[in-house]
């Protein structure tokens, strides 16, 4: 990859990023209006007809034009995608959406720095980059995800 690729990479990737994140964010909240219903026994429906939901009501609607349009955004930013190689974490370290874990409000952590640390012989990826990533935290002690680098 030259220069200029590796800059285009790191912004396309990196407005993805920005992109998921606001995504799952927005869903999260979206979820727990309707969940909210749900308990209530309520559909959306109901909401709208009933005056004293009008803030939800707005809200879901709100949230859901929202989400189309950031879905809009996700599109039109993967379509500058060219194939270079890419990494996330979605229950298990990705480098490709071709999986089954993989949901429309999934939380999506973009590693987009990984790709400096493939091998120069173009074979995967070196351990200490891994090892970056993962990591056991000593405050919990349960394993998980370093920062993702940004």
């Amino acid at each position: 990859m030259t220069t200029t690729d590796v800059k285009i990479a790191r912004e396309v990737d990196g407005r993805l990023a920005e992109l998921h994140d606001r995504r799952y964010r927005i869903s999260r909240h979206l979820n727990s209006v309707l969940d909210t219903l749900k308990h209530w026994g309520m559909s959306v429906e109901d909401a709208r007809a009933n005056s004293s939901m009008t803030r939800r009501v707005e809200s879901i609607d709100k949230w859901t034009a929202e989400l189309d349009e950031i879905g809009v955004e996700i599109d039109a930013a993967e379509a500058d995608y060219t194939g270079w190689t890419r990494f996330f974490f979605v229950q298990h370290l990705h480098n490709t959406t071709e999986c089954s874990s993989f949901r429309w409000n999934t939380r999506i952590v973009w590693y987009r720095d990984l790709r400096s640390h493939r091998r120069r012989s173009g074979g995967g990826i070196r351990s200490d980059a891994l090892h970056q990533v993962f990591q056991v935290s000593t405050s919990t002690g349960e394993s998980g995800l370093a920062p993702a680098p940004g």
